[in-house]
């Protein structure tokens, strides 16, 4: 902290935020059999043709004991989501003292939103609405792993890092039930900022807005090459995806050329 302080130096000046990539623990799958059972196999209403698709694949992911649904991050600032709704708020460092920041982050949300365009004028903002928690699901996964968060901090090493009854700027006294945990997610919670999917790469009868060759269907030589092509959220941060998407993509427009040439020297 005395290097960052005076210098901006040391492990501090470095970002030194670190994630974890785990399942739900102290969840029997035969409990998360009865929790996707009772809200999957309600026939729950949507008008997003590839949902059904999409949620089949999630609960076999869910019903892998090994397959990672949640992302824990510690962070060594304080994120106060009640100085919101600015970044310069929840992240502004505006409480007196030291604190560590322990979230929880669900890897494969259920609740789908939505973008649409409000205008012809390319400068107008589009209407944009993520839809959170508009699957019961989401809040029933993440509740748990909320939940759980009070075990990591409770557990050595990390217990000893953490001053004994210290102050908390969450939540008074520590999470141990669910249902405060789902109170907790429901005020607190905030975009992961790995948005995604707004342009899917799927057939256009269910829906999608590019195909195979990044190509937008019905707009000729219109490509589209970032995270909006992802049908579904990747595990984890999404940026070495996107990276890989438009390595791909310089592979695909080469190509693409090559052929042209090649059909122009036949005709």
């Amino acid at each position: 902290m005395a290097a960052y302080q005076g210098a901006r130096a040391g492990p501090l000046a470095g970002v030194p935020i670190v994630s974890a990539f785990m399942p739900l623990i102290d969840f029997p799958n035969i409990e998360m059999k009865e929790l996707l059972a009772k809200y999957l196999d309600s026939d729950r209403e949507t008008n997003i043709p590839s949902q059904k698709q999409q949620y089949n694949l999630i609960r076999e992911m869910l019903l892998d004991p090994k397959n990672a649904s949640g992302q824990y991050t510690l962070a060594p600032f304080q994120i106060v989501v009640r100085d919101g709704p600015s970044c310069k708020g929840i992240y502004g460092m505006g409480k007196e003292g030291n604190y560590i920041s322990i979230v929880s982050v669900l890897n494969y949300p259920f609740s789908r939103g939505f973008v649409h365009i409000n205008s012809a004028d390319p400068t107008a903002n589009p209407t944009l609405d993520p839809q959170y928690f508009s699957h019961p699901l989401d809040l029933e996964l993440h509740g748990r792993h909320t939940q759980w968060l009070e075990t990591l901090a409770a557990t050595e090493p990390m217990a000893s890092l953490l001053k004994k009854d210290g102050r908390r700027i969450h939540h008074d006294k520590p999470v141990q039930d669910l249902e405060t945990a789902k109170r907790m997610v429901e005020e607190l919670f905030i975009s992961h900022y790995h948005i995604t999917g707004t342009c899917s790469m799927l057939p256009e009868k269910l829906g999608g807005v590019v195909n195979d060759r990044l190509l937008v269907y019905g707009i000729p030589n219109l490509r589209i090459v970032d995270a909006s092509i992802f049908p579904m959220i990747p595990r984890g941060n999404i940026q070495t995806s996107v990276y890989a998407v438009a390595e791909r993509a310089a592979d695909i427009i080469k190509e693409d050329r090559l052929a042209r040439k090649m059909d122009s020297v036949k005709v």
